[in-house]
């Protein structure tokens, strides 16, 4: 037998000025850390993939 679906409207959210900066400054400094673990894996994969031959993000001066 299926289930009855129950729907649900959520009308109002209260949270705390403070509590929310608090939480988005919490965010912001998560966002640090992850962005350099981020780049650090697309420069090991840019690396292994000029390693075997493409030249994924070389750079070239020539005009």
């Amino acid at each position: 037998m299926a289930d009855p679906v129950n729907s649900v409207t959520v009308a109002d959210i209260r949270i705390p000025f403070w509590r929310l900066v608090a939480f988005l400054l919490k965010v912001a400094f998560a966002a640090i850390p992850a962005a350099v673990i981020f780049a650090f894996i697309m420069i090991m994969i840019a690396a292994l993939l000029r390693a075997v031959g493409f030249g994924v993000m070389t750079w070239s001066w020539n005009i």
